[in-house]
């Protein structure tokens, strides 16, 4: 007699999925971050705190690096953990140079585009005065 089929048991042992909120996700993303700049490997990192690579890449495409300073605590700790060791370090010096060459030109953008705001309304206004002004 052949053997019937059952459903399969729940895959995840009885693990309910945790959905965290955006309170905790940015907690977890300082955490990890604290623990970069410390000079712990990303990975090590994640692993500690029990987020997945896939979770914590998502994250930051979403909600971005932790805090407003996440760059220069990424610069700091990764000039710390290579301290010291010849070729590496002098690659980091140019990362440094890099990263504030990018903070510089995307502060520089911003003001671009404020610009170029401001010269498009300046132009909408010129355009509104020359159609109402009385043909010559």
């Amino acid at each position: 007699m052949p053997k019937e089929k059952t459903a399969p048991a729940n895959p995840s042992k009885g693990k309910k999925r945790h959905r965290r909120n955006e309170g905790e996700i940015r907690r977890i993303l300082d955490d990890i971050q604290a623990l970069v700049a410390g000079g712990t490997p990303l990975m090590k990192a994640l692993k500690s705190k029990k987020i997945q690579y896939t979770n914590y890449y998502n994250w930051t495409k979403r909600f971005g690096k932790a805090g407003s300073d996440a760059i220069g605590k990424t610069i700091a700790g990764a000039a710390k953990s290579l301290r010291g060791r010849g070729k590496r370090a002098a690659k980091v010096h140019d990362v440094q140079d890099t990263l504030r060459a990018m903070q510089h030109n995307r502060a520089e953008r911003a003001k671009l585009a404020n610009a170029a705001k401001r010269l498009d309304a300046e132009f909408d206004n010129l355009v509104a005065k020359v159609k109402n002004s009385p043909a010559i």
